[in-house]
């Protein structure tokens, strides 16, 4: 019996002869006790010892007659049995579908002429709790009612109103009806969810399983599996079919795109791509949230700007571009939120750019609204300056305008080493550097190497290696520019082999001789011809109103090769070159002096883990006569653009890695990360803890093994269990015993959360915030699947406009048990029935006696 079923007990006492024999022997029994009876009274009427009167001789006959009566009744031992009767009220289990794609507004022409617009969900809580809960109470008036919330897991609903039922033991865990409209699953497992109720229901009877959804069914088991568990359990269901058959218009926001990590106060900009699909009101609302990540006064999610945007036709899309500034440093959660408005709505007036909180303009309820359509994205603003090291053989042009440049930018950190400097002459930079920076704690803390016609004498073997692992492992850049003096001793010279194969270019053995044919002094100038490539090169674009990091995707997008040729070719090309052999295979030459084919001028690309640049003369001075601000953006966009590896990790001496650029929730990822002391080397080699800890969750914790075939680094596979923002920390133990689980641009702030000691002085550990995405399973096929519905159950069902009748169809399956036999009393193990048959034998002898029978 199932106790959580309603039971209703009813008992009864019933008198039994529990020695009467079965079948004939009753009749057996009968005719021999009349045959005792029948011989008794004719012994007594021919009795001939006495002249007693009849009268005696049939009382006599008949007190022996009583005594076998007596005594047969004793033989059949008769009782008293007690009967309890069971009445099981039969179940009926109400399932609604909490999934995402229950979210989703079926527009028809009608709705977006003006009409309201409401979602699945809101449709089948309308039906539920419309009237007090009517449709309900219509089922619960027959049968037990039970109500479960489905999605990726099932979760029982405590009931609007009391039904007069027994409560089940996890009531209290159930959640609350009103809660339904809050849920958002990203799977649908019918599987589960049938399996839960019939768990529940144990042996108690079950009128129907009601399932209100869209039959989008993606997790679990299958449908015909799920059918057949129905068909075994004999559990009739009955489908409500959610939505329509067609596939509903759909507002999807394909992309947000944000840079990686902009410098704190820089303009920025969010680009985000929508795209409508079917009958959606051309009105949309576009609001861009933010909230800032682990934030320890626990701020909210804050407006930044909100927009009304308009689109036409079936299928259309659009991009919406946002311009913004952070006035703080560290994590941010930007998310994009896309409304539709019904048509006949007057949006409410976009705000302005700025930080203003949600409830002064809030975000329109769903349903309100129509289609929903959202999407994230972390991005880290970077407090840190670009640490660029600037090394020049003599005092030139370019190194005077650069430098100056260089010391005027507040996002730049700037060590300068004049090679033909005096000793003890004042030095420039910040700080000012008494050496070059030759050891790894000291070169390796800049993010960029610009070395201009650098005097190699003084570099070495060392310091080029140094320079080689600060752009192949630390992701930094290197960036020379070739001068008459010293470039191409550099270049022939094996002991700087290294610091050569870094560069894009394959230097020419001939190149001095080539140039003293043509002369010390020039008076023509080459022509700067740009790369004709579609869409250009960032690095060649002039646009001094966009920030030069920021502004890469916004630049290419409005320039065009031929814009670009153009203006590259007005500007003053250089009298003096350093020829090169040629290009290397995965080099991008930027520029060409003189024709498209002619000696690469500017060569970039990708080394290891960093980038390199080669600039082949020395006059880019000149273009300031001309466009001064063209000379500061193209120095300002190569060196951040050199060092956009480095600046998009978690720090110069700590990195952590994610395979997925957005991981899935319940996809294991792999994840690596590298740790080195103050000295560069790694910090760790023995397996270290990461900590997995979501935004909303409780935290997890994996190991990060030692990679064999790569120093420095530790790599371990994890289980992401939760959506949503997560923060990744790498716990390293101190020889004290402790952890420190800081590396974000707050790790020298002291961490004062129970449970977390404060890192230990000169133990950099590495830390990030990733966005793990949802399932994208509800978004795949969001139409009413009614081939589903009619597996499920067997062609039961009917649409969600036709339910009102779906009470009345269930009927009343109470179960009555058969009778439970309980407690058994005899009647005639007891003292009355001996004294009895003595009272009648005592009888019986004394009137013998007097009458002188004996």
């Amino acid at each position: 019996m199932d106790l959580l079923a309603t039971v209703i007990e009813q008992q009864q006492q019933r008198f039994e002869l529990a020695g009467l024999p079965p079948g004939w022997l009753r009749l057996l029994g009968v005719l021999i006790l009349v045959g005792l009876c029948v011989v008794v009274i004719w012994l007594y009427r021919h009795e001939a010892r006495s002249a007693a009167p009849p009268r005696l001789r049939m009382t006599l006959a008949g007190l022996r007659i009583a005594v076998l009566l007596l005594l047969a009744a004793v033989w059949l031992e008769p009782g008293v049995q007690t009967y309890t009767r069971q009445t099981i009220r039969a179940r009926v289990a109400v399932l609604v579908d909490v999934s995402e794609s229950m979210a989703v507004a079926d527009v028809s022409r009608a709705d977006a002429a003006g009409q309201d617009v409401r979602s699945r969900l809101s449709a089948v809580l309308s039906l539920l709790g419309d009237e007090d809960h009517a449709w309900l109470r219509r089922i619960a008036a027959r049968n037990e009612l039970h109500v479960y919330a489905f999605g990726r897991s099932t979760r029982a609903v405590a009931l609007p109103f009391d039904a007069g039922q027994q409560a089940a033991p996890d009531a209290a865990g159930a959640i609350p009806f009103a809660a339904l409209a809050a849920i958002r699953d990203d799977a649908t497992d019918v599987g589960s969810a049938i399996t839960r109720v019939l768990a529940d229901a144990g042996e108690q009877p079950i009128a129907a399983i009601i399932l209100l959804t869209d039959g989008g069914f993606n997790q679990g088991l299958n449908v015909s599996d799920a059918a057949a568990m129905l068909r075994r359990s004999q559990a009739p269901a009955i489908a409500i079919g959610v939505g329509q058959e067609t596939e509903p218009p759909q507002l999807s926001i394909l992309s947000l795109d944000a840079p990686p990590a902009p410098a704190l106060n820089d303009p920025f900009e969010l680009r985000v791509a929508l795209a409508a699909s079917g009958e959606v009101p051309r009105r949309v609302r576009l609001e861009l949230h933010v909230r800032r990540l682990g934030d320890p006064d626990g701020a909210g999610d804050r407006l930044a700007e909100a927009r009304t945007l308009d689109l036409t036709g079936d299928a259309a899309s659009t991009d919406a571009r946002f311009t913004l500034r952070a006035d703080a440093a560290g994590d941010f959660l930007y998310t994009a939120r896309a409304t539709t408005l019904p048509g006949g709505e007057e949006p409410p007036p976009a705000s302005a750019p700025g930080m203003r909180t949600a409830e002064t303009d809030p975000v329109l309820p769903f349903g309100s609204g129509g289609v929903l359509a959202v999407r994230s994205r972390i991005v880290r603003i970077q407090d840190d300056p670009l640490a660029v090291l600037l090394v020049a053989s003599r005092p030139t042009r370019d190194f005077l305008f650069v430098k100056a440049l260089l010391e005027r930018d507040r996002r730049v950190r700037l060590g300068v080493w004049l090679q033909s400097a005096e000793p003890g002459a004042i030095r420039d930079g910040d700080p000012p550097l008494a050496a070059l920076p030759s050891e790894a704690p000291d070169l390796l803390t800049y993010d960029v190497l610009v070395l201009m016609d650098p005097d190699p004498g003084e570099l070495g073997r060392a310091w080029c290696d140094l320079a080689s692992r600060l752009t192949t492992e630390l992701g930094g850049g290197v960036l020379l520019q070739a001068g008459p003096l010293h470039t191409q001793r550099l270049l022939a010279d094996d002991q700087f082999a290294s610091l050569a194969a870094l560069l894009p270019i394959s230097p020419d053995i001939d190149a001095d001789v080539r140039q003293a044919s043509r002369g010390a002094y020039q008076t023509t100038t080459w022509t700067l011809e740009a790369d004709n490539a579609t869409p250009p090169h960032p690095l060649l674009i002039r646009n001094a109103r966009l920030d030069p990091v920021a502004g890469f995707d916004e630049a290419r997008t409005q320039a065009t090769a031929e814009r670009v040729r153009t203006t590259w070719a007005t500007l003053p090309g250089p009298h003096w070159l350093l020829p090169v052999a040629h290009a290397k295979p995965l080099a991008s030459v930027l520029l060409h002096a003189g024709t498209p084919d002619g000696p690469p001028l500017f060569v970039v690309q990708p080394a290891g883990s960093g980038r390199t640049a080669w600039l082949g003369f020395n006059e880019t001075w000149r273009w300031r006569a001309v466009d001064e601000p063209h000379f500061n953006a193209f120095w300002s966009r190569a060196l951040h653009w050199l060092a956009d590896r480095r600046k998009g990790a978690d720090g110069r001496r700590t990195e952590l890695v994610v395979e997925e650029d957005a991981p899935t929730v319940g996809q294991p990822v792999r994840i690596s990360a590298r740790l080195l002391d103050d000295r560069y080397e790694p910090l760790s080699t023995e397996p270290v803890t990461l900590r997995i800890e979501p935004e909303r969750g409780p935290a997890r914790h994996a190991t990060l093994q030692p990679a064999d075939a790569r120093p420095g680094w530790l790599e371990g596979r994890a289980l992401l269990t939760q959506p949503g923002p997560t923060r990744l920390s790498v716990l390293v133990t101190h020889a004290e015993g402790q952890h420190s689980g800081t590396g974000d641009p707050a790790a020298e702030k002291p961490d004062h959360d129970e449970g977390k000691p404060d890192p230990g002085e000169g133990t950099p550990t590495a830390a990030r915030w990733i966005l793990v995405e949802p399932h994208q399973a509800e978004q795949r096929a969001r139409r009413l699947n009614v081939a589903e519905l009619q597996q499920l159950t067997a062609r039961r069902w009917v649409p969600l406009d036709a339910a009102q009748d779906v009470p009345d169809a269930i009927a009343d399956a109470t179960l009555e048990r058969p009778a439970i036999r309980g407690t058994w009393r005899p009647l005639w193990d007891s003292a009355y029935a001996a004294v009895a048959a003595g009272v009648l034998l005592a009888v019986e002898w004394a009137l013998r006696r007097r009458s002188g029978l004996l």
